[in-house]
C-alpha cells in the first residue's frame, strides 16, 4: 500500500485536487466520519469501516457486502478505497 500512495497522491494533484492542511483534514474526517486522526500514532493509515464502526483494524479485503470502508492516508490528507481497486486490477490480470 505504501508504494502506491505517492502514485495516488500525484494522480489527485494532476486532476486538480486541492490539498488541505492537517487541521482542516482532521476536522473534515471528524465531521463526516466521526473519527479522530491521531497524528502522534505511528500508523500511517486509518481504516473507516462503514459496516462496523467499532472495528478499527486495517482491512485489506476488497469492498463487498461484508467489507466496506475506506483508508485515510494520514500524512497525505486524502482517503481511498485503495485495496478494493488493487484487488480488482489483480483479478483482471488473471
Amino acid at each position: 500500500m505504501e508504494v502506491t500512495i505517492p502514485i495516488l497522491n500525484q494522480l489527485l494533484l494532476d486532476n486538480s485536487y486541492k490539498a488541505i492542511n492537517n487541521e482542516e483534514f482532521s476536522n473534515k474526517i471528524k465531521q463526516i466520519f466521526n473519527r479522530i486522526i491521531d497524528r502522534n500514532s505511528n500508523s500511517k493509515f486509518l481504516y473507516i469501516n462503514f459496516i462496523d464502526q467499532c472495528d478499527k483494524q486495517l482491512d485489506f479485503f476488497p469492498n463487498d457486502a461484508e467489507n466496506n470502508g475506506v483508508f485515510v492516508v494520514k500524512n497525505q490528507n486524502f482517503i481511498t478505497d485503495l485495496t478494493s481497486r488493487l484487488y480488482r486490477m489483480e483479478k483482471a490480470k488473471s
